[in-house]
């Protein structure tokens, strides 16, 4: 069951939901802005959850994400709104070890989170932290643990070369890095040229990776280097406002937009 953009959809059938549908196990409220807190506790009550999505609601905190601990059953769980916290994220995490996908873009979980997925997501092979401001390397070093990992998305200005590289030697699975904005050097490109996963040596993977110079000091002439040791590989770079890319059947850079200010 998913609803996207409904404004009609509120706590009280979220209520409905969850006393009615106890065994559903799929659900999905993205940009629904009168789900609240108290919808959220009526979900919780849909104990057979495998699929869960709370994207963008504007009014979801820790307080009715706690209700979510005990969801045993899930397997994907995507909660992406800035009040919510490791407080409630973590216990959902160390409740369940079937979760494959996690994204948790623009939320407001740190290090905590993702040390209980290092810990309890033996089968995780999504993760997206995709501006989640208060992670940082000591969390995302840990993510190493998660051998099946697959996609990472990962922007913050935390994260370095010192816990992208263990991730990069230890995760074999790997076919997609989305690390723009990160604070990153020619020192983790180097890495993927040394010890690249399996799955950027393939074209069925559709292997890619996304840099910007938007803090670190990654260089063109790296990436260059990085798509001729890794010619299958989709490399894009955004430099100083514009988009680049690398495709595998190029070798040269391909404009493919212009980021303006304002």
């Amino acid at each position: 069951m998913h609803f996207w953009g409904c404004a009609y959809i509120t706590d009280a059938v979220a209520h409905v939901i969850g006393n009615l549908l106890p065994g559903l196990q799929e659900l999905t409220f993205a940009e629904c802005q009168e789900i609240t807190d108290r919808g959220v506790k009526s979900v919780a009550k849909c104990s057979q959850l495998r699929e869960l999505s709370l994207d963008h609601n504007g009014s979801i905190t820790d307080v009715g994400v706690q209700y979510l601990n005990g969801l045993a059953a899930l397997e994907s769980l995507q909660l992406e709104d800035r009040g919510i916290t490791d407080l409630a994220v973590a216990p959902i995490i160390r409740g369940t070890s079937r979760l494959r996908l996690v994204i948790l873009t623009g939320s407001g979980v740190a290090d905590e989170t993702c040390d209980a997925i290092s810990r309890y997501c033996p089968l995780l092979e999504n993760l997206g932290l995709f501006n989640c401001a208060d992670v940082t390397d000591e969390g995302v070093r840990l993510i190493a643990r998660c051998r099946r990992l697959e996609v990472l998305m990962a922007t913050s200005g935390g994260i370095s070369d010192r816990s992208l590289i263990p991730i990069i030697r230890r995760c074999p699975a790997l076919r997609m890095l989305d690390l723009r904005c990160c604070n990153l050097s020619d020192a983790t490109v180097d890495q993927l040229i040394r010890t690249p996963p399996r799955p950027m040596l393939s074209s069925h993977a559709w292997p890619c990776v996304r840099f910007s110079n938007f803090r670190g000091s990654i260089t063109k002439e790296k990436l260059v280097a990085l798509h001729e040791a890794l010619p299958l590989l989709h490399v894009e770079f955004s430099f100083d406002g514009v988009d680049h890319d690398l495709y595998p059947s190029s070798s040269e850079w391909r404009t493919s937009r212009v980021i303006r200010a304002g």
